[in-house]
């Protein structure tokens, strides 16, 4: 979503946006530096999310290269499934593990 831009926002909240803004931040409790450990954290989360698709797919192309259902079977193309599987999963759990680490530095 665009942010507004400041002629805007003194239109919408008046010339004191900013001060008003640093007030609503304050009395919140949230600091720029939770901002940042939680948008840190929403990328490894996403990290992970790809991670878990990629397994799922390689799975799918392992049950259906072994059991020979759409193709014939390749031992070649069950070596790259089995590594990108083994890859996903590694880079599931360090996203996440990244994920507590950052959430727990903030808190």
């Amino acid at each position: 979503m665009a942010d507004l831009s400041d002629a805007d926002k003194k239109i919408l909240f008046g010339e004191n946006y900013q001060e008003l803004a640093k007030q609503a931040q304050i009395a919140s409790g949230v600091t720029d530096r939770m901002k940042a450990a939680q948008e840190s954290a929403a990328k490894m989360d996403g990290l992970a999310k790809a991670a878990i698709f990629f397994a799922v797919v390689a799975i799918l192309i392992l049950g259906a290269n072994y059991f020979a259902t759409s193709f014939p079977y390749s031992q070649t193309l069950q070596v790259i499934a089995t590594a990108t599987l083994a890859a996903s999963v590694v880079v599931n759990f360090l996203a996440n593990g990244k994920k507590k680490s950052i959430l727990a530095a903030v808190a």
